[in-house]
Protein backbone atom coordinates (compact mmCIF):
# COMPACT_ATOMS: atom_id res chain seq x y z
CA UNK A 1 0.00 0.00 0.00
CA UNK A 2 2.59 2.29 0.62
CA UNK A 3 4.57 2.06 -2.77
CA UNK A 4 1.65 2.73 -4.91
CA UNK A 5 1.10 5.60 -2.57
CA UNK A 6 4.54 7.23 -3.52
CA UNK A 7 4.09 6.92 -6.80
CA UNK A 8 0.48 8.91 -7.28
CA UNK A 9 2.84 11.58 -5.15
CA UNK A 10 5.33 11.72 -7.72
CA UNK A 11 2.77 11.57 -10.21
CA UNK A 12 0.91 14.75 -8.85
CA UNK A 13 4.06 16.61 -8.37
CA UNK A 14 4.86 15.93 -11.54
CA UNK A 15 2.07 17.16 -12.93
CA UNK A 16 2.51 20.15 -10.94
CA UNK A 17 5.66 20.79 -12.42
CA UNK A 18 4.40 20.61 -15.80
CA UNK A 19 1.34 22.64 -15.82
CA UNK A 20 3.17 25.38 -14.25
CA UNK A 21 5.81 24.79 -17.06
CA UNK A 22 3.50 24.82 -19.04
CA UNK A 23 1.70 28.07 -17.94
CA UNK A 24 5.11 29.84 -17.98
CA UNK A 25 5.88 28.53 -21.60
CA UNK A 26 2.68 30.32 -22.20
CA UNK A 27 3.54 33.34 -20.56
CA UNK A 28 6.61 33.73 -22.24
CA UNK A 29 5.10 33.24 -25.66
CA UNK A 30 2.26 35.93 -25.32
CA UNK A 31 5.44 38.12 -24.01
CA UNK A 32 6.85 37.34 -26.86
CA UNK A 33 4.60 38.08 -29.03
CA UNK A 34 4.16 41.57 -27.96
CA UNK A 35 5.56 43.80 -30.37
CA UNK A 36 9.10 45.36 -29.20
CA UNK A 37 9.74 49.22 -28.99
CA UNK A 38 12.65 51.73 -28.66
CA UNK A 39 11.55 54.07 -25.54
CA UNK A 40 13.79 56.53 -23.89
CA UNK A 41 13.25 59.25 -20.85
CA UNK A 42 13.30 63.26 -21.37
CA UNK A 43 16.59 65.14 -21.08
CA UNK A 44 18.19 68.23 -20.60
CA UNK A 45 19.78 69.50 -23.59
CA UNK A 46 20.50 72.77 -25.47
CA UNK A 47 17.37 73.02 -28.66
CA UNK A 48 17.35 75.03 -31.61
CA UNK A 49 14.48 75.77 -34.32
CA UNK A 50 15.74 76.90 -37.26
CA UNK A 51 15.41 76.13 -41.60
CA UNK A 52 18.28 75.20 -43.50
CA UNK A 53 19.45 76.72 -46.78
CA UNK A 54 22.65 76.30 -48.83
CA UNK A 55 24.72 79.27 -49.60
CA UNK A 56 27.85 80.34 -51.50
CA UNK A 57 30.54 82.99 -50.49
CA UNK A 58 30.87 86.24 -52.77
CA UNK A 59 31.68 89.87 -52.76
CA UNK A 60 29.36 91.67 -51.30
CA UNK A 61 29.21 93.74 -54.58
CA UNK A 62 30.51 93.40 -58.14
CA UNK A 63 31.55 96.66 -59.99
CA UNK A 64 31.38 95.77 -63.96
CA UNK A 65 33.23 97.90 -66.14
CA UNK A 66 31.34 98.53 -69.27
CA UNK A 67 31.89 100.44 -72.50
CA UNK A 68 31.06 103.69 -72.86
CA UNK A 69 31.51 104.49 -76.54
CA UNK A 70 31.39 101.46 -79.45
CA UNK A 71 34.76 100.68 -80.30
CA UNK A 72 37.19 98.29 -80.31
CA UNK A 73 38.60 96.96 -77.10
CA UNK A 74 42.61 97.43 -76.15
CA UNK A 75 42.98 96.64 -72.73
CA UNK A 76 46.52 97.93 -70.89
CA UNK A 77 49.65 95.48 -70.65
CA UNK A 78 49.12 93.07 -67.68
CA UNK A 79 45.41 93.19 -67.62
CA UNK A 80 44.22 89.56 -66.75
CA UNK A 81 42.06 87.70 -65.12
CA UNK A 82 42.96 87.76 -61.38
CA UNK A 83 44.67 90.55 -61.07
CA UNK A 84 44.52 93.05 -58.46
CA UNK A 85 43.59 96.67 -59.66
CA UNK A 86 43.71 100.30 -58.02
CA UNK A 87 40.81 102.78 -57.98
CA UNK A 88 40.87 105.05 -60.96
CA UNK A 89 43.61 102.80 -62.58
CA UNK A 90 43.80 102.46 -66.47
CA UNK A 91 42.37 99.21 -67.52
CA UNK A 92 42.14 99.56 -71.11
CA UNK A 93 40.41 101.52 -73.98
CA UNK A 94 37.73 101.21 -76.22
CA UNK A 95 39.01 103.20 -79.51
CA UNK A 96 36.09 104.89 -81.71
CA UNK A 97 37.40 106.58 -84.91
CA UNK A 98 33.94 108.35 -85.09
CA UNK A 99 34.87 110.12 -82.07
CA UNK A 100 38.36 111.02 -82.82
CA UNK A 101 37.27 112.69 -86.11
CA UNK A 102 34.37 114.47 -84.43
CA UNK A 103 37.54 115.82 -81.54
CA UNK A 104 39.35 117.19 -84.93
CA UNK A 105 36.24 118.55 -86.17
CA UNK A 106 35.22 120.27 -83.15
CA UNK A 107 38.46 121.25 -82.79
CA UNK A 108 38.93 123.01 -86.10
CA UNK A 109 35.65 125.26 -85.54
CA UNK A 110 36.51 125.98 -82.49
CA UNK A 111 39.71 127.71 -84.22
CA UNK A 112 37.66 129.49 -86.54
CA UNK A 113 35.10 130.74 -84.58
CA UNK A 114 37.74 132.17 -81.75
CA UNK A 115 38.93 134.05 -84.79
CA UNK A 116 35.97 135.11 -85.76
CA UNK A 117 35.03 136.48 -82.62
CA UNK A 118 38.29 138.29 -81.82
CA UNK A 119 37.61 141.83 -81.91
CA UNK A 120 41.04 142.88 -83.22
CA UNK A 121 41.40 140.42 -85.85
CA UNK A 122 37.47 139.18 -86.76
CA UNK A 123 37.00 140.03 -90.87
CA UNK A 124 33.50 140.03 -89.57
CA UNK A 125 34.04 143.08 -87.25
CA UNK A 126 36.53 144.58 -89.86
CA UNK A 127 34.01 144.92 -92.35
CA UNK A 128 31.34 146.41 -89.92
CA UNK A 129 34.01 149.02 -88.87
CA UNK A 130 35.21 149.79 -92.02
CA UNK A 131 31.46 150.47 -92.89
CA UNK A 132 31.04 152.50 -89.42
CA UNK A 133 33.94 154.94 -90.03
CA UNK A 134 32.81 155.46 -93.83
CA UNK A 135 29.87 156.37 -92.26
CA UNK A 136 31.16 158.41 -89.98
CA UNK A 137 32.87 160.51 -92.28
CA UNK A 138 29.85 161.24 -94.46
CA UNK A 139 28.29 161.73 -91.52
CA UNK A 140 30.86 164.77 -90.43
CA UNK A 141 30.69 165.80 -93.76
CA UNK A 142 27.04 166.23 -93.95
CA UNK A 143 27.17 168.34 -90.70
CA UNK A 144 29.41 170.88 -92.43
CA UNK A 145 27.56 171.12 -95.54
CA UNK A 146 24.51 171.84 -93.19
CA UNK A 147 26.32 174.05 -90.93
CA UNK A 148 27.78 176.19 -93.86
CA UNK A 149 23.53 176.43 -96.00
CA UNK A 150 22.49 177.94 -91.71
CA UNK A 151 25.64 180.44 -91.65
CA UNK A 152 24.66 181.14 -95.79
CA UNK A 153 21.16 181.79 -95.33
CA UNK A 154 21.72 184.55 -92.67
CA UNK A 155 22.92 186.73 -95.59
CA UNK A 156 20.30 185.36 -97.49
CA UNK A 157 22.75 183.42 -99.71
CA UNK A 158 20.76 179.82 -99.16
CA UNK A 159 17.30 178.89 -99.83
CA UNK A 160 15.11 177.14 -97.26
CA UNK A 161 14.90 174.16 -99.35
CA UNK A 162 18.39 173.79 -99.65
CA UNK A 163 18.90 173.89 -95.92
CA UNK A 164 15.96 171.37 -95.33
CA UNK A 165 17.51 169.09 -98.30
CA UNK A 166 20.84 169.44 -96.17
CA UNK A 167 19.21 168.34 -93.14
CA UNK A 168 17.31 165.39 -94.12
CA UNK A 169 20.47 164.26 -95.88
CA UNK A 170 22.23 164.72 -92.46
CA UNK A 171 19.47 162.72 -91.02
CA UNK A 172 19.27 159.60 -92.93
CA UNK A 173 23.47 159.76 -93.07
CA UNK A 174 23.25 159.29 -89.07
CA UNK A 175 20.63 156.74 -89.24
CA UNK A 176 22.48 154.23 -91.50
CA UNK A 177 25.40 154.83 -88.92
CA UNK A 178 23.49 153.47 -86.22
CA UNK A 179 22.31 150.87 -87.91
CA UNK A 180 25.30 149.63 -88.64
CA UNK A 181 26.75 150.28 -85.13
CA UNK A 182 24.03 147.65 -84.10
CA UNK A 183 24.38 145.41 -86.52
CA UNK A 184 27.88 145.31 -85.14
CA UNK A 185 26.84 144.56 -81.53
CA UNK A 186 24.54 142.12 -82.67
CA UNK A 187 27.59 140.50 -84.76
CA UNK A 188 29.46 140.54 -81.77
CA UNK A 189 26.69 138.43 -80.10
CA UNK A 190 26.16 135.77 -82.42
CA UNK A 191 29.92 134.96 -83.04
CA UNK A 192 29.87 135.22 -79.15
CA UNK A 193 27.35 132.25 -79.07
CA UNK A 194 29.18 130.72 -81.90
CA UNK A 195 32.24 130.53 -80.04
CA UNK A 196 30.57 128.88 -77.00
CA UNK A 197 28.67 126.57 -79.05
CA UNK A 198 32.31 125.81 -80.54
CA UNK A 199 34.20 125.27 -77.08
CA UNK A 200 30.57 123.31 -76.08
CA UNK A 201 31.22 120.88 -79.16
CA UNK A 202 35.09 120.32 -78.17
CA UNK A 203 34.29 119.70 -74.40
CA UNK A 204 31.95 117.17 -75.44
CA UNK A 205 34.16 115.60 -78.09
CA UNK A 206 36.81 115.66 -75.14
CA UNK A 207 34.44 113.96 -73.06
CA UNK A 208 33.77 111.36 -75.68
CA UNK A 209 37.38 110.47 -75.44
CA UNK A 210 37.61 109.97 -72.23
CA UNK A 211 34.60 107.81 -72.44
CA UNK A 212 36.84 105.66 -73.94
CA UNK A 213 39.09 104.80 -71.49
CA UNK A 214 38.25 101.74 -68.77
CA UNK A 215 39.15 102.78 -65.18
CA UNK A 216 38.86 100.82 -62.43
CA UNK A 217 36.28 102.00 -59.94
CA UNK A 218 37.24 100.74 -56.99
CA UNK A 219 40.23 98.97 -55.54
CA UNK A 220 39.64 95.19 -56.00
CA UNK A 221 40.48 92.18 -57.82
CA UNK A 222 39.21 91.51 -61.98
CA UNK A 223 36.82 88.34 -61.25
CA UNK A 224 35.69 87.83 -65.46
CA UNK A 225 36.67 89.09 -68.30
CA UNK A 226 34.76 88.45 -71.06
CA UNK A 227 35.29 90.16 -73.86
CA UNK A 228 39.09 89.56 -75.54
CA UNK A 229 40.92 92.53 -76.46
CA UNK A 230 40.93 94.06 -80.18
CA UNK A 231 37.22 93.39 -80.30
CA UNK A 232 34.98 95.20 -81.47
CA UNK A 233 32.02 95.81 -78.89
CA UNK A 234 28.11 97.52 -78.83
CA UNK A 235 27.67 100.57 -75.95
CA UNK A 236 27.17 98.98 -72.93
CA UNK A 237 28.56 96.44 -73.23
CA UNK A 238 30.15 94.02 -70.06
CA UNK A 239 34.06 94.61 -70.61
CA UNK A 240 35.38 93.56 -67.25
CA UNK A 241 34.21 92.62 -63.67
CA UNK A 242 35.52 93.54 -60.57
CA UNK A 243 35.17 93.19 -57.07
CA UNK A 244 36.60 93.56 -53.89
CA UNK A 245 37.59 89.83 -52.22
CA UNK A 246 39.36 90.81 -49.36
CA UNK A 247 38.16 87.83 -46.75
CA UNK A 248 36.52 90.17 -44.43
CA UNK A 249 34.48 92.14 -47.20
CA UNK A 250 32.92 88.81 -48.37
CA UNK A 251 28.81 87.42 -47.02
CA UNK A 252 27.76 84.30 -47.62
CA UNK A 253 25.20 84.59 -49.90
CA UNK A 254 22.33 81.91 -49.64
CA UNK A 255 19.04 80.53 -51.32
CA UNK A 256 16.13 80.22 -49.14
CA UNK A 257 12.80 78.55 -50.06
CA UNK A 258 9.44 80.72 -50.78
CA UNK A 259 7.69 79.21 -48.10
CA UNK A 260 10.46 80.42 -45.62
CA UNK A 261 10.66 84.03 -46.88
CA UNK A 262 8.24 85.40 -44.14
CA UNK A 263 10.03 83.79 -41.73
CA UNK A 264 13.60 86.13 -42.35
CA UNK A 265 14.13 89.11 -40.01
CA UNK A 266 17.26 91.67 -40.42
CA UNK A 267 20.22 91.01 -37.50
CA UNK A 268 18.92 87.00 -37.11
CA UNK A 269 21.51 84.61 -36.08
CA UNK A 270 22.50 82.23 -38.74
CA UNK A 271 24.88 79.08 -38.18
CA UNK A 272 27.35 78.06 -40.95
CA UNK A 273 29.42 75.16 -42.42
CA UNK A 274 32.00 75.46 -44.97
CA UNK A 275 32.33 72.31 -46.79
CA UNK A 276 35.87 73.98 -47.24
CA UNK A 277 36.76 74.02 -43.11
CA UNK A 278 34.79 70.88 -42.40
CA UNK A 279 36.14 71.15 -38.68
CA UNK A 280 35.02 74.81 -38.11
CA UNK A 281 31.46 76.12 -36.98
CA UNK A 282 30.90 79.87 -38.25
CA UNK A 283 28.34 82.18 -36.94
CA UNK A 284 26.75 85.33 -38.51
CA UNK A 285 23.50 87.59 -39.14
CA UNK A 286 21.20 88.15 -41.49
CA UNK A 287 22.50 91.50 -43.25
CA UNK A 288 20.42 91.69 -46.43
CA UNK A 289 17.26 90.33 -47.87
CA UNK A 290 16.31 90.82 -51.55
CA UNK A 291 12.95 91.96 -52.49
CA UNK A 292 12.74 89.91 -55.66
CA UNK A 293 12.26 85.80 -56.00
CA UNK A 294 14.21 83.95 -58.38
CA UNK A 295 11.35 83.31 -61.20
CA UNK A 296 12.88 79.46 -62.00
CA UNK A 297 13.74 78.25 -58.68
CA UNK A 298 11.23 80.20 -56.43
CA UNK A 299 13.71 80.92 -53.87
CA UNK A 300 14.63 84.05 -52.34
CA UNK A 301 18.55 85.61 -52.25
CA UNK A 302 19.94 85.87 -48.59
CA UNK A 303 23.39 88.04 -47.97
CA UNK A 304 24.91 86.70 -44.36
CA UNK A 305 27.25 88.84 -42.44
CA UNK A 306 29.97 86.60 -41.33
CA UNK A 307 30.96 87.50 -37.69
CA UNK A 308 34.03 87.11 -36.74
CA UNK A 309 36.41 86.42 -32.91
CA UNK A 310 37.97 89.73 -31.74
CA UNK A 311 41.12 88.29 -33.17
CA UNK A 312 40.40 87.48 -36.10
CA UNK A 313 39.13 91.03 -37.11
CA UNK A 314 41.33 92.71 -39.98
CA UNK A 315 43.95 95.57 -38.51
CA UNK A 316 43.30 99.26 -38.74
CA UNK A 317 44.57 100.57 -41.96
CA UNK A 318 43.63 104.27 -41.71
CA UNK A 319 39.91 103.99 -42.46
CA UNK A 320 39.06 102.49 -39.19
CA UNK A 321 35.20 102.13 -41.08
CA UNK A 322 36.69 100.52 -44.23
CA UNK A 323 38.65 97.74 -42.09
CA UNK A 324 36.51 97.31 -38.87
CA UNK A 325 35.05 94.36 -40.68
CA UNK A 326 31.93 92.18 -38.72
CA UNK A 327 32.76 91.27 -34.94
CA UNK A 328 31.34 88.49 -32.98
CA UNK A 329 29.71 89.77 -30.24
CA UNK A 330 31.53 87.76 -26.71
CA UNK A 331 28.48 86.48 -25.77
CA UNK A 332 28.17 83.80 -29.02
CA UNK A 333 32.04 83.85 -29.47
CA UNK A 334 32.45 80.78 -28.38
CA UNK A 335 31.65 76.58 -29.23
CA UNK A 336 29.92 75.20 -30.71
CA UNK A 337 28.91 77.98 -32.96
CA UNK A 338 32.25 78.74 -34.00
CA UNK A 339 35.65 76.59 -32.40
CA UNK A 340 38.67 78.22 -32.53
CA UNK A 341 41.01 76.40 -34.84
CA UNK A 342 43.82 74.47 -33.12
CA UNK A 343 47.16 76.53 -32.69
CA UNK A 344 48.72 74.37 -35.51
CA UNK A 345 46.26 75.77 -38.06
CA UNK A 346 45.86 79.15 -39.58
CA UNK A 347 42.33 80.41 -39.16
CA UNK A 348 39.86 80.55 -41.49
CA UNK A 349 38.72 83.71 -41.34
CA UNK A 350 41.25 85.10 -43.19
CA UNK A 351 41.29 81.89 -46.31
CA UNK A 352 37.75 82.86 -47.18
CA UNK A 353 37.61 83.08 -50.62
CA UNK A 354 34.52 83.66 -53.33
CA UNK A 355 32.90 80.58 -54.26
CA UNK A 356 33.20 78.86 -50.90
CA UNK A 357 30.10 76.83 -50.52
CA UNK A 358 28.40 75.43 -47.26
CA UNK A 359 24.74 75.09 -45.02
CA UNK A 360 23.23 77.63 -43.33
CA UNK A 361 21.11 77.15 -40.30
CA UNK A 362 18.60 80.38 -40.06
CA UNK A 363 18.19 80.39 -36.48
CA UNK A 364 13.77 81.37 -35.11
CA UNK A 365 14.25 80.21 -31.64
CA UNK A 366 16.80 78.39 -29.07
CA UNK A 367 17.14 77.72 -25.58
CA UNK A 368 20.09 76.82 -24.07
CA UNK A 369 18.92 74.47 -21.71
CA UNK A 370 15.52 72.32 -21.88
CA UNK A 371 13.75 69.35 -22.01
CA UNK A 372 13.65 67.38 -24.95
CA UNK A 373 13.20 63.95 -26.68
CA UNK A 374 14.20 63.07 -30.34
CA UNK A 375 11.94 64.77 -32.88
CA UNK A 376 10.71 61.31 -33.83
CA UNK A 377 8.97 61.02 -30.40
CA UNK A 378 6.46 63.56 -31.98
CA UNK A 379 4.36 61.62 -33.90
CA UNK A 380 1.58 64.04 -35.17
CA UNK A 381 0.44 65.70 -32.34
CA UNK A 382 1.12 63.39 -29.92
CA UNK A 383 3.46 61.80 -27.61
CA UNK A 384 3.19 57.80 -27.02
CA UNK A 385 4.74 56.90 -23.59
CA UNK A 386 4.81 53.13 -22.30
CA UNK A 387 2.94 52.52 -18.74
CA UNK A 388 2.90 49.24 -16.80
CA UNK A 389 3.50 47.58 -20.64
CA UNK A 390 0.83 49.44 -22.31
CA UNK A 391 0.89 52.01 -24.42
CA UNK A 392 -0.40 55.26 -23.39
CA UNK A 393 -1.25 58.13 -25.81
CA UNK A 394 -0.54 62.31 -24.81
CA UNK A 395 -1.56 64.88 -26.35
CA UNK A 396 1.82 66.92 -27.42
CA UNK A 397 2.71 70.32 -25.80
CA UNK A 398 5.83 70.92 -27.79
CA UNK A 399 7.68 74.04 -27.96
CA UNK A 400 10.86 74.87 -29.78
CA UNK A 401 11.34 72.06 -32.36
CA UNK A 402 14.51 70.95 -35.13
CA UNK A 403 15.00 68.03 -37.17
CA UNK A 404 16.88 66.16 -34.47
CA UNK A 405 15.48 67.23 -31.03
CA UNK A 406 11.87 68.89 -30.02
CA UNK A 407 11.24 70.67 -26.63
CA UNK A 408 8.54 69.01 -24.00
CA UNK A 409 6.54 71.70 -22.58
CA UNK A 410 4.59 69.98 -20.12
CA UNK A 411 2.95 66.14 -20.23
CA UNK A 412 5.47 63.58 -19.39
CA UNK A 413 7.49 63.19 -16.44
CA UNK A 414 11.30 62.67 -16.38
CA UNK A 415 10.54 58.43 -15.79
CA UNK A 416 8.10 58.19 -18.46
CA UNK A 417 9.41 56.07 -21.30
CA UNK A 418 8.87 57.54 -24.31
CA UNK A 419 8.04 55.64 -27.46
CA UNK A 420 10.77 56.79 -30.60
CA UNK A 421 9.12 53.98 -32.67
CA UNK A 422 6.65 54.20 -35.30
CA UNK A 423 2.94 54.01 -33.78
CA UNK A 424 2.00 52.62 -37.08
CA UNK A 425 -1.10 50.06 -36.76
CA UNK A 426 -0.78 49.68 -32.90
CA UNK A 427 -3.53 52.00 -30.49
CA UNK A 428 -3.65 52.97 -26.61
CA UNK A 429 -3.65 50.14 -24.78
CA UNK A 430 -1.59 47.93 -26.47
CA UNK A 431 0.98 45.77 -25.14
CA UNK A 432 4.76 46.05 -26.35
CA UNK A 433 7.98 45.40 -24.77
CA UNK A 434 10.21 48.55 -24.42
CA UNK A 435 13.96 48.47 -25.44
CA UNK A 436 15.67 51.28 -23.47
CA UNK A 437 17.57 54.12 -25.65
CA UNK A 438 19.94 56.23 -23.65
CA UNK A 439 18.58 59.34 -23.41
CA UNK A 440 21.80 61.73 -24.78
CA UNK A 441 22.14 59.28 -27.90
CA UNK A 442 18.62 59.21 -28.41
CA UNK A 443 18.60 63.10 -28.83
CA UNK A 444 20.76 62.93 -31.83
CA UNK A 445 19.78 60.17 -33.46
CA UNK A 446 18.50 62.18 -36.55
CA UNK A 447 21.57 64.20 -36.67
CA UNK A 448 22.87 63.97 -39.70
CA UNK A 449 26.19 62.24 -40.63
CA UNK A 450 29.38 63.34 -42.19
CA UNK A 451 28.89 61.74 -45.52
CA UNK A 452 25.20 63.26 -46.19
CA UNK A 453 24.61 66.02 -47.83
CA UNK A 454 23.74 68.70 -44.51
CA UNK A 455 26.73 68.34 -42.14
CA UNK A 456 25.71 71.35 -40.09
CA UNK A 457 24.45 69.34 -37.25
CA UNK A 458 22.62 72.11 -35.50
Amino acid sequence: MKRPARISAKILILSALGAILIVLGALIAINFSWPKVQVTRLVEAPVVQAFYATGTIVPEREYPVKSQVAGVVFLEPGIDKGIEVKKGQLIGWVISDDLEKKKKQAQAELKEKTARADEKTSPVLREFDYRIAAFEEIYASAQREHQRLKTLSETGAAQQVEIDRAFDHLKTTWAELEGFKSQRQAKVLELARELEVAQANLAIAQWGIEQQELRSPIDGVILDWPVPTRTRVPINEHVLILADVRSDRLVMRAQVDEEDRNKLAIGQIVRMTLYSFAEDRFEGRVKTIYSKADAQRRTFEVDVEILRPQADRPKPEGDPVASAGAVMPDAIAKPPTSQPSPASRPSPFGRFAPGMTGELAFVEKEKPQAPILPRQALQGDSFWIVRDGKLVRIPAQAGVRNVTRVEVLGGIGPQDLVMLSPVGKMAEGDRVRTDLVDPRIAADLNKPKDTEIFKGGF
